[in-house]
């Protein structure tokens, strides 16, 4: 499965989604698709929520970020999925992801997306305790995708918006 430029944020972000498809490819596995807005199909409901978001972030499957994260955490068997925003950015990091954090006024996640958030563009949102990825208006995390005002957490306030980097 190739990937075209109209579902990826660059040329380069495409580039590299091709890549790792093809790479995943060469060990039999089927990708979960860098830049789409859907779960991994191995997804688990929990406390991992950034897990969630490097999965569908990198287009990786789910054991796949769990796997990554808990490595780079030196977590034991008793890890929920808890992660931190450095945590994330090293598993991506891992998968050939580079993001890049733009920095934006104080605001709930709902207004992020309405008044800061463009079109076509994919981000990782870190708000309250808590992690998930936006496109044109739809939130994804590990309870799946929703419009932002059907959305448990639009009231949550943002703290960190990364894109992915060029």
């Amino acid at each position: 499965m190739t990937m075209t430029i109209g579902e990826y944020n660059t040329k380069r972000e495409l580039q590299i989604a091709n890549e790792r498809a093809a790479f995943l490819r060469s060990k039999g596995s089927v990708p979960n698709v860098a830049g789409s807005m859907t779960l991994p199909t191995d997804n688990r409901v929990g406390r991992n929520c950034g897990v969630t978001a490097v999965a569908v972030m990198a287009g990786v499957s789910f054991t796949e970020a769990w796997n990554e994260l808990k490595a780079i955490r030196s977590a034991g068997s008793r890890w929920t999925g808890a992660t931190s925003h450095a945590d994330r950015q090293k598993a991506l990091t891992g998968f050939g992801v580079s993001l890049s954090n733009i920095t934006v006024p104080r605001t709930t996640l709902s207004t992020f997306i309405k008044k800061h958030a463009k079109a076509g563009v994919r981000y990782m949102v870190r708000t309250t305790g808590h992690v998930q990825i936006v496109l044109d208006g739809m939130v994804l995390d590990q309870l799946g995708n929703k419009p932002v005002a059907k959305y448990w957490g639009s009231k949550k306030m943002v703290s960190i918006v990364s894109i992915i980097a060029t």
